[in-house]
């Protein structure tokens, strides 16, 4: 996240879930960003993130975490982070988190890695949130297969869909300030997140 000596975010900033780190505050959510790890200096590259030591890690810090705060861990990723969560929850088997959020997700593999179906979604055992925006331009996230996906999660359960119009689609249609980024809404998705993680229901 190339952070300062004040500890402010360089790379980064503008992403939807760490620019939305105050509003689960305000609704009582704890945030953690994972940042790439010291022997990765490229950062979190696709390949990374799919991989056995990535969802290693993600595990180490959902066990510092539950230590620390006795809480429930949720993991919440957003576009190329949905890969990561992915990752993690199909190869703990739901021993570490106690639930995933998965928002503007990734569904088509493209030149910089994979997507979400690379994964044994079936696997998952989890409490599972999908959030996506219908209007979501990003040629690797089409809202359009969103219904494959949650077939896909045969186990995950319990299961739910969030689709969400509105916003401001500004920039190009893959970033953040687009409506991939849910940007302009940011602050009905994350009560909308923050609620179903704290009752998850159907």
């Amino acid at each position: 996240m190339q952070l300062s000596q004040d500890g402010a975010i360089g790379w980064g900033r503008g992403n939807f879930l760490i620019r939305a780190r105050p509003l689960f505050s305000r609704r009582g959510i704890i945030t953690a960003i994972i940042d790439a790890p010291s022997d990765h200096p490229s950062g979190l590259d696709s390949g990374f993130r799919s991989s056995p030591e990535h969802a290693a890690d993600i595990g180490t810090v959902i066990g510092h975490l539950r230590r620390t705060y006795q809480v429930p861990v949720w993991l919440v990723g957003t576009s190329r982070g949905t890969i990561s969560v992915a990752n993690a929850a199909a190869r703990m088997g739901g021993r570490q988190a106690d639930g995933i959020v998965l928002t503007a997700s990734v569904l088509i593999s493209n030149r910089r890695g994979g997507q979400l179906f690379d994964f044994d979604l079936g696997a998952i055992a989890l409490p599972l949130l999908i959030a996506h925006h219908r209007g979501d331009q990003c040629w690797v996230t089409p809202p359009g297969k969103i219904a494959a996906l949650t077939a896909a999660l045969k186990r995950a359960r319990p299961l739910k869909t969030l689709l969400y119009d509105g916003g401001d689609a500004t920039g190009k249609p893959c970033k953040a300030r687009h409506y991939h980024g849910f940007n302009g809404i940011e602050d009905r998705v994350i009560a909308d997140i923050a609620a179903w993680i704290k009752t998850p229901t159907p």
